[in-house]
């Protein structure tokens, strides 16, 4: 229980459960949602799931129903869900900033935080709705400054799909508590709101229901060629996401043939855990940063087939505190390919100046080689081993990279529809 008094029936926890398991199956969320949040002071559950990006979080409630109810029964139902979820929310962002809280991952187990350890961004409440747009009773959609969202289950869905990453979706949040209270008072209408965005990258307070009205139709009506031009570049995503996929499949057992004298001078991941790890840093880049990778990536394992030569760059990520590093391989024995992995990781970190790095092996189109993860931390620049790394003779011709993207690179932002 949440609340007392406020006790949740088997059938109602099996079918949130079945909602955060939908959430959960987007591998972009999965690294980030933590469940069951609870008090350490009291042992108290005060929210349905956490979702947690660095410092900053999103609390998130779950309403739903497992009856057909008639129109007007419905919106009233709806209503009074809403006010049960406008509630815990408040309670929620209380436990978060005064207590500190323990919650469940899916790989890390049951994960105990201090207290202040986030920074409350938003509360959501998502409703088991659908039908066409409805205009809820208003509540305060902003307590302490920190604004309440209040959106269908499919809403919710579509904007995860949508927009693809956990900071695109902070983003998108941060600019959607400017709406006016009547566009946040309604429920069902999330796609026009995100027709809006995508066209303007940006949402404004001036904006009415009338204006947004329609506006994903619109969008894909009139500007249909830029938006199919935007979801073409969003495939470049789909290589970059399936690495992260492959650090979630991958079992360090299949790593113990790495060569034993580098084994011990490397940062190779020893665990499951480090290449999870691995994976919530590289679910942390925004989709714009993603598409720019994913080029970079799919043109580089095309050139090392193309040229029969081996290829590797490396550039900054959004927060230019990591360096992503990126080696093509053709033609080279596993020994040799680590070897130049490390050179090259090494050489990004002094290179950009930061101290954490992530560098990928990555296969040419026909090489027989999996992946090789290496992962630098905090790296101390006056490390003899790191020194000794970069002093060696390239074997490879390293292309860097200011950051990603860069300015030359034809990829537009992740809302930009390239109207022109």
């Amino acid at each position: 229980m949440k609340k007392k008094g406020n006790k949740k029936t088997q059938s109602h926890v099996t079918v949130v459960e079945g909602v955060i398991k939908h959430i959960c199956e987007r591998p972009f969320l999965n690294d980030f949602i933590f469940l069951r949040a609870k008090r350490v002071d009291n042992g108290n559950e005060f929210t349905d799931l956490l979702l947690i990006l660095d410092n900053s979080c999103v609390c998130v409630e779950i309403k739903t129903s497992n009856k057909i109810r008639l129109p007007n029964d419905l919106i009233n139902w709806v209503n009074t869900k809403l006010a049960e979820a406008h509630g815990q929310l408040i309670e929620g962002f209380d436990a978060v900033m005064k207590s500190s809280l323990t919650a469940k991952h899916g790989w890390q187990g049951r994960v105990t935080f201090n207290t202040g350890a986030f920074r409350v961004v938003a509360g959501i409440s998502l409703i088991d709705y659908t039908g066409p747009p409805i205009l809820v009773t208003p509540y305060d959609n902003m307590h302490s400054g920190i604004p309440i969202h209040h959106f269908s289950i499919s809403d919710f869905l579509d904007i995860a799909n949508l927009l693809g990453t956990l900071p695109d979706i902070f983003k998108y949040l941060e600019q959607r508590k400017l709406l006016p209270e009547e566009i946040r008072s309604t429920i069902g209408n999330e796609a026009d709101i995100i027709g809006e965005y995508f066209l303007n990258e940006r949402l404004s307070s001036s904006l009415t229901l009338s204006d947004i009205a329609g506006k994903w139709q619109y969008l894909i009506t009139k500007y249909g060629p830029a938006y199919e031009r935007k979801l073409r570049y969003d495939e470049y995503v789909l290589f970059y996401n399936g690495i992260i996929a492959e650090l979630h499949r991958e079992d360090a057992e299949l790593q113990k043939n790495w060569p034993k004298e580098l084994v011990k001078s490397s940062d190779k991941p020893r665990d499951k855990r480090k290449y999870l790890q691995i994976a919530t840093q590289l679910n942390k880049l925004p989709l714009i940063y993603r598409r720019t990778l994913g080029k970079r990536i799919i043109t580089a394992a095309n050139n090392a087939e193309k040229f029969k030569k081996s290829r590797c760059f490396y550039g900054l990520d959004n927060t230019q505190q990591w360096v992503y590093a990126f080696l093509f391989t053709l033609d080279m024995d596993r020994e040799r390919r680590i070897r130049n992995l490390m050179q090259l990781a090494a050489t990004a970190c002094v290179k950009a100046n930061v101290k954490n790095c992530i560098a990928i092996a990555c296969p040419s189109v026909n090489s027989l080689l999996g992946f090789d993860y290496l992962f630098y931390e905090n790296v101390r620049f006056d490390d003899p081993r790191l020194k000794e790394l970069v002093a060696l003779e390239p074997d490879l011709k390293i292309t860097t990279s200011r950051a990603f993207p860069d300015p030359e690179d034809d990829v537009p932002p992740v809302s930009s529809l390239d109207l022109q």
